[in-house]
């Protein structure tokens, strides 16, 4: 698991500017939870999550598989458990690359 400092999203949401977090789905690894990435989102503030499929390219394929990557209806679904627990919306989305827009 990714341990996140609780300093972090406080910084984050101090910023002067337009934020955007990125989470990368990885199938079988961090695809639960979804309202423990809701509090992060709402402490950090962003004005957009963007919520991808991992792929299987570089030299990421030496520690996970194709069965690894999420399809875009896994991902848009994650996406949309997180929005509903941080009051976030889709707004935007891209099947073709596996990602959706929060906002």
């Amino acid at each position: 698991p990714v341990i996140i400092p609780t300093t972090v999203p406080g910084i984050l949401a101090s910023f002067n500017s337009r934020t955007c977090i990125r989470t990368t789905c990885v199938k079988g690894r961090n695809m639960t939870n979804p309202e423990k990435y809701a509090e992060l989102i709402k402490k950090a503030s962003p004005d957009f999550v963007e919520i991808k499929a991992y792929m299987c390219v570089g030299s990421s394929r030496h520690r996970l598989t194709p069965d690894n990557m999420p399809t875009f209806d896994e991902v848009k679904s994650f996406a949309q458990k997180i929005g509903e627990n941080c009051g976030k919306k889709i707004v935007n989305e891209s099947e073709v690359s596996r990602v959706v827009l929060l906002q």
